[in-house]
């Protein structure tokens, strides 16, 4: 019997990354841009982890500035 799939949530914080106009529109070409390196970065970073053996794929789903950072939310 071979085991079931069964999808799981990670919410990773990136604390690094700054905050560049464009960033906060959806479907903007930047966002566009940081999602695909995000995406391309999860498979790697699964697959050194202790539940890489249990790990068949990854993608990112969402990508969100953080609400502690109302003034990046404002348009200027």
């Amino acid at each position: 019997m071979s085991p079931t799939l069964v999808p799981f949530t990670i919410n990773p914080t990136i604390t690094n990354l700054q905050f560049m106009p464009g960033m906060d529109r959806p479907g903007s070409l930047r966002l566009n841009i940081i999602k695909a390196i995000l995406q391309h970065l999860l498979g790697p970073l699964m697959k050194n982890t202790g539940i890489s053996p249990l790990v068949s794929g990854c993608r990112l789903t969402s990508l969100r500035l953080h609400p502690s950072l109302p003034h990046l939310h404002t348009p200027q």
